[in-house]
């Protein structure tokens, strides 16, 4: 009779660990893609992603934080906050340098909206580190890479049926509709989703299709950000190998390559999103037959000038948040558009935050983040969205958070206390081990 209970308390805990697992996946995965906004047409009563954010991330947190607070008086959650307190210290910063002391931060009609939009980002960003020591025990890989081939499917089916999400002609934006968003998105999940240790047929996979998929945006920087990883990947994963590894490693390149370039032709050849003007233009840029996108790339070059005019004539604060949201067209950078909003005061904290997070993660030998942060580095050079990019927000909360409590259970017990990267506090939380 006891192992007859005893076997039916396993399984009741592992179909509620399983449960656990399940929700904590879907919740994160609709916001990591994007998927929430269509699937809002499913969903009675809540008709805002930010309202069903809301109802999805209470269950999360008080699944994370209530145990820790009866057992450890929220010891575990603290020592999080704390070990990654150069992150959030730059979030808090800039949050309350953007909505309190910036002037004019709420003048313009679009800025309110901006700074609403950064508080809910960083509520974004607040419980991805939190579900990131329940996933600790849960397995955190397996969810990272579920949300690159979600996304990556709604891409594909862009490519189908042309239209059915992008807000571009002639390119696939899948479930982020901006095209140079999915490329962003694409990149940020395949650095996060591969190992770095050594070379795995399954991550070659996930690079391969991840490069079809940013190739089926035609976003130039996506296609920068691609060689930046794959410039990475190979670095870390040849490390310390064999020469017969070492010679390997551009054959395995040369490989994916040309089955890139392959399938690209099957898709090109195959759809009707690609015989567009626009898409034509593009494909020429890459081919190497010409070298601008003649509209976008003088708009663009044209904004330079236009912005650093700005940026002279009130360089320290700025003209307040939201101000490049009243002009015709945003500077396309992230480091132009805090420079004009929120000054060099501005600039300086989002670069503090950039670079705190790229630290973090070198100092953890965490490469999957580091990785990363360069990434997110490199794409604010063609996106004014960065900061306001729920993969980026999520995927940094989760790295951090991930790259935390590897490194403490990586510490031996009679040094824990002592390392800064998390302490024994990771193995005294209560969502990491029960």
């Amino acid at each position: 009779m006891r192992s007859d209970a005893r076997n039916a308390n396993r399984l009741s805990l592992r179909l509620l660990e399983l449960g656990v697992r399940l929700y904590v996946g879907l919740f994160l995965v609709l916001y990591l893609t994007d998927a929430v906004f269509p699937a809002l047409h499913y969903v009675p009563l809540v008709h805002s992603p930010v309202g069903l954010f809301g109802i999805l991330a209470i269950p999360v947190l008080v699944r994370v934080h209530w145990p820790d607070y009866r057992q450890n008086a929220l010891t575990g959650s603290l020592a999080l906050w704390r070990d990654n307190r150069q992150v959030i210290i730059a979030f808090l910063g800039l949050l309350s340098f953007l909505t309190a002391l910036e002037p004019g931060a709420n003048v313009a009609e679009r800025g309110g909206k901006a700074v609403y939009i950064l508080l809910y980002r960083f509520t974004l960003f607040f419980v991805a580190l939190s579900s990131a020591v329940l996933l600790l025990r849960l397995g955190w890989r397996w969810l990272v890479v579920a949300a690159l081939l979600v996304l990556l499917g709604s891409i594909l089916y862009d490519v189908a049926y042309p239209g059915t999400f992008s807000t571009a002609d002639g390119r696939a934006g899948g479930f982020q509709e901006n095209p140079n968003v999915a490329a962003i998105a694409v990149m940020m999940l395949l650095a996060v989703s591969v190992r770095y240790d050594r070379v795995h047929a399954g991550d070659l996979g996930l690079i391969l299709l991840a490069a079809i998929g940013v190739f089926a945006t035609l976003s130039r920087g996506g296609m920068m950000q691609l060689s930046l990883f794959l410039a990475n990947y190979f670095y870390f994963t040849g490390r310390g190998r064999r020469f017969r590894q070492l010679v390997l490693t551009p054959v395995v390149a040369a490989a994916l390559g040309a089955a890139a370039l392959g399938i690209a032709g099957q898709i090109i050849a195959s759809s009707d999103m690609f015989a567009t003007e626009n898409a034509q233009r593009r494909l020429a840029t890459f081919t190497g037959e010409d070298e601008t996108v003649y509209e976008t790339d003088t708009a663009r070059l044209s904004l330079i000038p236009q912005y650093l005019a700005l940026i002279d004539r009130h360089m320290l604060l700025g003209y307040g948040t939201g101000f490049s949201r009243s002009l015709p067209l945003g500077p396309h950078n992230s480091y132009l558009d805090f420079w004009v909003n929120n000054g060099f005061a501005g600039l300086l904290l989002y670069l503090w935050l950039l670079l705190a997070l790229l630290s973090l993660c070198w100092a953890r030998r965490f490469w999957p983040g580091l990785v990363f942060a360069q990434i997110a580095l490199l794409a604010g050079m063609f996106t004014h969205d960065v900061i306001h990019l729920g993969v980026f927000l999520m995927l940094g909360g989760l790295v951090l958070g991930i790259s935390w409590g590897t490194t403490a259970r990586a510490t031996p017990a009679g040094l824990a206390d002592r390392v800064a990267e998390g302490g024994a506090a990771v193995r005294r939380h209560p969502a990491t081990v029960a």
